[in-house]
């Protein structure tokens, strides 16, 4: 953090708006993060974030060639 003195004296009240700044900017930088890093795991899931851990991120279809799909049902005249 910068703070110029140019004549002033350094207090707590001349420090306090630089002070305000730095935290307001680090503040929005975790934000930010934060919005990174949901929605990227809206992106690559499809589904919002749970942080309580009680389901594991699974894609819809992770091996659409296996076994355990169900075929559809083919129209044979």
């Amino acid at each position: 953090m910068f703070v110029s003195n140019k004549g002033k004296d350094l207090t707590f009240d001349n420090i306090l708006p630089f002070i305000k700044q730095e935290y307001n900017r680090r503040h929005m930088d975790g934000v930010a993060a934060y919005a990174t890093r949901i929605s990227g795991v809206q992106r690559y899931t499809g589904q919002s974030p749970n942080w309580n851990g009680q389901k594991k991120f699974r894609p819809r279809n992770p091996n659409p060639n296996s076994a355990c799909t169900t075929p559809t049902k083919s129209t044979e005249i």
